[in-house]
């Protein structure tokens, strides 16, 4: 994105503060609305593919069916073309490549992931027991409501987890969502099965079965 010193969302302009973090074909940032102050994350997402615009679009489209206080709530979206901007507000690219604009609550605690490196790099307790518990129930209870609109989110990690001020476990990025039961019959669906889960999953928190091209059966959450 270049030299971002601020953006538009729906008409209304934020402030670049800092880059957030970036994965596959997208960037976050935290920003913050000129009008009201508020800081949120804005997730930038650059797709020149089909299968990119069609799986950013089905992000959107969850977050939207998702009421939940462990999910992670969108608050705005815009879905637009990519196009050179002379004032330079924005470095655009010449490609007529889509970009999906995706704003959430800035959660600036971290994430779960985070507080884990803090305590190995200063050798100390990271959580206990009681926290362990009620952590373990949120994440829980924010993945069962993925389930519950038949998909599942493939990607369940500390990294994936952040924490709201309140230590609310609040599970993130629905880019990797899939339906909740797919039928392996083949070696072509297990290879499939394979191909994708190298795409979606982080190998270090990937069930075993998708690393087997001889499974066969159905996949499911349970």
């Amino acid at each position: 994105m270049g030299n971002l010193k601020s953006i538009a969302v729906n008409g209304r302009s934020y402030e670049v503060c800092g880059k957030l973090g970036s994965g596959g074909f997208s960037e976050v940032y935290l920003v913050e609305d000129r009008r009201s102050k508020l800081k949120m994350a804005l997730k930038v997402m650059v797709c020149q593919e089909d299968e990119q615009i069609q799986r950013a679009l089905m992000e959107v489209q969850l977050h939207r069916r998702i009421d939940h206080p462990n999910v992670l709530r969108l608050l705005g979206s815009e879905i637009r073309l990519k196009a050179h901007n002379p004032r330079n507000e924005v470095e655009y690219s010449t490609t007529r490549s889509k970009e999906v604009l995706l704003l959430f609550p800035a959660l600036t605690r971290g994430s779960l992931q985070d507080i884990l490196n803090h305590s190995s790099l200063h050798k100390e307790p990271a959580l206990s027991e009681i926290d362990c518990l009620q952590l373990f129930q949120g994440i829980v209870s924010g993945v069962r409501e993925i389930h519950r609109l038949g998909l599942a989110h493939r990607d369940i990690k500390p990294a994936n987890i952040l924490l709201s001020d309140e230590f609310t476990p609040i599970v993130m990025d629905l880019g990797s969502v899939a339906p909740l039961n797919m039928m392996i019959q083949t070696h072509q669906d297990s290879m499939e099965m394979i191909e994708e889960a190298a795409q979606f999953s982080s190998a270090a928190y990937r069930a075993p079965e998708l690393y087997d091209d001889c499974f066969r059966g159905q996949l499911s959450a349970a």
